[in-house]
């Protein structure tokens, strides 16, 4: 939040509509979220990577090896298709585990609408 009481770009769009009073219901675009909170997500990065850089040259520390590695793994975790996979994977898994079956459920992926930036599901 800023400090006039507005919300940053990066805020999500139903805390925003909340905060403006709007109505939850009224349409809005989801693939204009998504590439926002990818844009966010790159934006952020960059800033880590800028901030390790800094101290590793500010306080002699060797801090700045390490933003390349959180770098890779935080874009892999961005990308939506292989969070997919990822919850595929766990539903094939439950449905093998007797004892969480009935206690866990992962919805189910719809394949036609979902990319790196959209991933839809139930």
């Amino acid at each position: 939040m800023m400090r006039d009481g507005s919300l940053s770009k990066c805020g999500n769009q139903q805390l925003r509509n909340r905060w403006n009073g709007e109505h939850l219901s009224q349409a809005h675009d989801p693939f204009s979220d998504s590439v926002l909170t990818l844009y966010c997500v790159y934006r952020d990065l960059f800033c880590y990577r800028a901030l390790l850089w800094s101290y590793e040259k500010i306080f002699d520390l060797p801090v700045a090896f390490i933003s390349q590695y959180v770098t890779q793994q935080m874009r892999k975790e961005a990308n939506l298709v292989t969070e997919a996979h990822n919850a595929e994977r766990t539903a094939d898994y439950l449905k093998k585990e007797p004892t969480l079956r009935k206690r866990a459920m992962v919805p189910t992926v719809h394949w036609d609408w979902t990319g790196t930036s959209v991933m839809t599901a139930e």
